[in-house]
């Protein structure tokens, strides 16, 4: 299948998208929204384990 960026993308099944509360996550959902695409939504920490991360997942959402 030839898929491009000029090419529209029509899932016939569901779609998941990996998000890290970053802004590209942000802008590929709005811009799947804009297309009538409801995204399976999936939160991913990004950071070392045991870290001490001063921004929660909770705080993300």
């Amino acid at each position: 299948m030839d898929v491009s960026p000029l090419t529209p993308f029509i899932p016939t099944s569901s779609v998941a998208v990996l998000i890290s509360g970053g802004v590209d996550s942000a802008v590929v959902v709005h811009q799947l929204c804009e297309q009538g695409i409801k995204p399976d939504l999936h939160y991913i920490k990004i950071g070392m384990e045991g870290e001490d991360s001063s921004c929660s997942a909770e705080e993300d959402i």
